[in-house]
């Protein structure tokens, strides 16, 4: 009784045990199924067919019977099928996978899911494959813009030409972009102490030194300096950049760019170096308009004196003429370089007739050690222009080459040239043809500190007996003539080059004149009243004057003259001023400036004629006929 009694006790454990370990089952079950439904996953179990036989869930749209029972492939862009395939396979084989594909979805979209594919054995010896997919759109989508972000970050970079730099203060690694490599012509980056000792200029080193030690203390500069590149090339550049730093305030990192910013330094000192010499043209127009008005009751003085002096003084009369009209050739060099050079009338004038002349003129000044070369193309175009001005800015640059050579033996060689369409262009020159006039010596070349001042009056390296005038008239006269003066130098020599615009214009026609014409002078300074006003009656006119605009039009109530000579700038009512007035009451008068300043084109269109001061007897009397005929 006893055995069985035991025998139906242990078979009751053992149900009970089996009972638990189904009731414990039903629980798992159930807990795999509430994990599989909120599991962001996609998981699915399909046969040897990759028929779908499972899924866990579907998309918003899709039901399971939808999809069960469809071929995993299908659910697949077709520009993603090949990869799936691929996978799936390998996993058939044995081998796990993984790949990303695109699906087009119900609601027109595109999802892009990672999978993970697994072998599956199932019972019975079949195999199949269980698929994982997660929902990456979401990602793809961010990983597309920061792409589409670095990318435009990539082209402004670029558009900018910044060099990219960072440096780890703990490991002492440094990183450069491709950019930075152009601009510095190193190949692989340097520390700060290399870039110190290696490219940065020798004259920039020490005010450099004491920004790197800043820097490493965490304060960063952005200072412009220069650097040597290993081809010998100097660059101007700007290095911006940040430092990062630990709790400890220990530099940790560096990072920022390095912007090449040569072009904009030489703008820069073209545009400060034009200021200074506007500046400069500015106080010396002034200066020369005062001593004008000097010269102007000086020089014909001399002229009307010549007649009576004795033979006795005729030698000291002669040295005081030859001063004033040196007076008066600086007074045209100071207005040239003002931009008011004295207006003359331009013809069209063969290059090889000024040119030739300025050779020959220097010839005779050149010692016998320096040989004196000039070549002329065929077939060079006229340019229109005043010759003498371009003779002495010729005669000027060859003596400034002939200096150069410092009393050595040597060679000076003037090339006379047609200007070829792409210098043209370099140049920054207006379309058409150009004429090129160089001049070039061996001497040692122009030392690099004095290039920015080598066109500014009265600097001269050649002591008391340089003026300072000859290359700033140079730069004067080619700007009046709508050219441009520009030099290289080095080394073996240096070259200047004028560039002037070529033209077909001829020469304006003047024809003689009946005197005994009655000429209104109107001019505020009494000494240029008096001797304007004898070499008018010496020249056969008659002659008015007058001291300002008031006795001027007061003049005119008694008599009416057919010239008047105008000063445009007087005390209180100016000549121009009074001009309007002048037409109204004398319509068939011709009125012409009589004025040591420059006059605007505009002006000059509202008046006959120009005499500018200084004027010489012979040439006020061809003004005065000129305007008539």
């Amino acid at each position: 009784m006893t055995s069985e009694l035991e025998a139906l006790r242990r078979e009751n454990e053992r149900l009970r045990a089996r009972l638990a370990e189904l009731e414990g089952g039903r629980d798992d079950a159930a807990f795999l199924a509430s994990l599989l439904e909120v599991v962001p996953a996609f998981i699915l179990r399909a046969d040897e067919n990759l028929t779908v036989t499972y899924l866990n869930r579907v998309r918003p749209g899709y039901t399971l019977d939808a999809v069960v029972g469809t071929s995993v492939l299908d659910h697949a862009a077709p520009e993603s099928r090949e990869d799936a395939h691929r996978a799936l396979t390998q996993a058939l084989a044995g081998q796990a996978s993984t790949f990303r594909s695109r699906a087009h979805l119900l609601d027109g979209s595109v999802g892009y899911f990672q999978s993970y594919v697994a072998p599956l054995r199932e019972p019975g010896g079949r195999t199949g494959v269980v698929l994982v997919a997660f929902d990456v759109s979401e990602d793809y989508a961010r990983e597309q813009t920061l792409h589409e972000n670095e990318q435009k970050l990539r082209v402004a970079l670029e558009a900018t030409g910044i060099g990219l730099w960072s440096f780890d203060a703990r490991t002492g690694v440094v990183l450069w972009d491709e950019r930075m490599r152009a601009i510095t012509g190193h190949t692989s980056p340097v520390s700060a102490e290399e870039w110190l000792e290696e490219l940065v200029h020798p004259d920039d080193r020490e005010r450099m030194a004491e920004i790197l030690e800043l820097a490493h203390l965490g304060e960063m500069r952005s200072v412009p300096h220069r650097i040597v590149r290993p081809d010998g090339d100097v660059r101007w550049v700007v290095s911006h950049g940040r430092a990062d730093t630990d709790v400890d305030g220990t530099v940790t990192h560096m990072y920022g760019g390095v912007l090449d910013i040569t072009h904009q330094q030489q703008l820069e000192r073209q545009t400060r170096h034009r200021q200074k010499l506007e500046a400069i043209g500015s106080l010396t127009a002034g200066v020369a308009h005062n001593f004008n008005n000097l010269l102007m009751a000086i020089l014909p003085t001399f002229d009307l004196l010549r007649e009576v002096v004795p033979p006795s003084h005729a030698d000291l009369l002669a040295d005081a003429t030859h001063a004033a009209e040196r007076g008066a050739e600086l007074i045209r060099e100071l207005m040239t370089f003002a931009g008011q050079k004295r207006r003359v009338s331009r013809v069209a004038e063969h290059p090889r007739t000024f040119v030739s002349h300025a050779v020959a003129i220097c010839r005779r000044a050149f010692d016998s050690s320096i040989r004196l070369d000039l070549r002329l193309e065929d077939d060079l175009p006229s340019v229109h222009c005043d010759p003498g001005a371009l003779e002495h800015a010729l005669v000027n640059v060859m003596l400034n080459a002939r200096d150069a050579l410092g009393g050595r033996s040597g060679s000076v060689t003037v090339n006379v040239r047609r200007t070829p369409e792409d210098e043209r262009r370099a140049r920054g020159l207006d379309a058409g043809a150009w004429l090129c006039i160089e001049v070039c010596d061996d001497g040692p070349g122009i030392p690099e500190e004095l290039h920015d001042r080598i066109f500014e009056p009265f600097f001269t390296t050649k002591g008391p007996q340089g003026t300072g005038l000859g290359l700033s008239t140079v730069y004067a006269v080619c700007r009046e003539h709508g050219g441009a003066v520009e030099f290289d130098t080095g080394t073996e020599g240096t070259s200047f080059r004028i560039y002037l615009p070529a033209s077909k214009d001829g020469p304006a026609e003047v024809e003689p004149t009946s005197q005994r014409t009655l000429v209104l002078l109107v001019d505020d300074e009494p000494a240029v009243r008096r001797v304007v006003r004898k070499m008018l009656e010496v020249s056969g006119f008659r002659a008015l004057e007058a001291g300002g605009a008031r006795e001027a039009l007061r003049t005119l109530d008694a008599q009416a003259p057919k010239v008047v000579l105008l000063d445009r700038s007087m005390p209180g009512r100016s000549g121009r001023a009074i001009l309007p007035e002048l037409r109204r009451r004398i319509p068939d008068a011709k009125i012409l400036y009589f004025t040591g300043q420059h006059i605007p084109p505009e002006e000059r269109a509202e008046v006959d004629g120009v005499v500018q001061k200084p004027a010489r007897m012979a040439t006020l009397v061809e003004a005065i006929e000129r305007a008539l005929s």
